[in-house]
């Protein structure tokens, strides 16, 4: 789909090459998979794939460790950036490697691997990025609906997390937390603020809408985003119709969506978006069909 993507593509050296700061070209891509080619060509061994993981968990520690000594340093006034120097990066690569990380500590029980997630853990929450967030609570939801048996225990952490966390917005006691460490909460806690953030990024999902609707077999082309922003872009940074104020446009970031679905519908097309959707149902159906499998093993070793 990237390929054709690009031949199709309203600007195709862009959709070849790439953007040097978002990196999603079919350059990166094709790269991509000669990385995986290689992967799965030379790691034979158990043992091979399990030093691959223990350099990226040490490597992964590495990173998050220079973050907690940036925030540190900054006296928990900037968001940490590690080596990745943007905060958002360094979450998105934190969420990935996380689960690993907390997977293999619970397959081993080994000190070295609860220290590495502990320090993973605290980098991720001093990036700041309410992506992030969100992104390893739903990680947390996925293993705890899958593997934890009690789903009752599920139900109820759920309902007590979005009740603690819409006391905390509305109520003095989120406020008085904001007091104590201003620019740490301030994204999470202050309503206005939330609500203030979410126009820019709205405005930018609406004109993905409208870049999809627009050319709707392959899109503008990969890294053209920015083509349908500035196509469809409204002017409008809020609910109101408001003209945006000074500064917004950067919250809304012209050159991507800041969400897959609306950033691949208008680069590549519902094609695009069909692939993309199918990978996951790939991965959920292999999963199902496998605790399916362990489960009934389990009953018949039971019978």
């Amino acid at each position: 789909v990237i390929f054709f993507s690009t031949i199709n593509s309203v600007q195709p050296e862009i959709s070849l090459w790439g953007n040097i700061y978002k990196k999603q070209a079919i350059m990166t891509w094709t790269h991509y998979i000669l990385f995986f080619l290689l992967l799965i060509g030379f790691l034979h061994d158990k043992k091979h794939w399990q030093l691959l993981i223990n350099i990226a968990i040490f490597a992964g520690t590495l990173v998050s460790l220079i973050a907690l000594w940036q925030v540190l340093q900054n006296g928990f006034d900037s968001r940490a950036a590690s080596t990745l120097s943007n905060s958002n990066y360094l979450a998105a690569y934190l969420v990935l490697l996380l689960p690993i990380s907390f997977a293999f500590f619970l397959k081993n029980r080994n000190f070295w691997l609860g220290f590495a997630t502990t320090i993973q853990f605290l980098a991720l929450s001093a990036t700041q990025t309410r992506g992030g967030y969100l992104g390893i609570i739903i990680a947390i939801l996925v293993f705890a609906l899958f593997y934890l048996r009690r789903k009752k225990v599920l139900v109820a952490t759920v309902v007590l997390l979005m009740t603690g966390y819409g006391l905390l917005i509305t109520t003095g006691s989120g406020q008085s937390f904001q007091q104590k460490l201003p620019d740490f909460t301030d994204r999470f806690l202050n309503s206005q603020n939330i609500l203030s953030d979410s126009g820019p990024r709205l405005e930018a999902w609406r004109a993905g809408w409208q870049g999809t609707l627009k050319r709707p077999l392959f899109g503008y082309g990969p890294e053209n985003f920015f083509v349908a922003f500035d196509e469809h872009y409204s002017g409008s940074q809020d609910h109101s119709g408001s003209l945006a104020v000074e500064g917004s446009l950067w919250e809304s970031w012209f050159d991507k969506a800041h969400n897959f679905i609306f950033d691949i519908g208008a680069t590549m097309g519902f094609i695009g978006l069909f692939a993309y959707v199918t990978m996951f149902v790939s991965a959920i159906s292999v999963l199902f069909k496998k605790l399916k499998t362990k489960n009934h093993k389990l009953k018949t070793a039971c019978i």
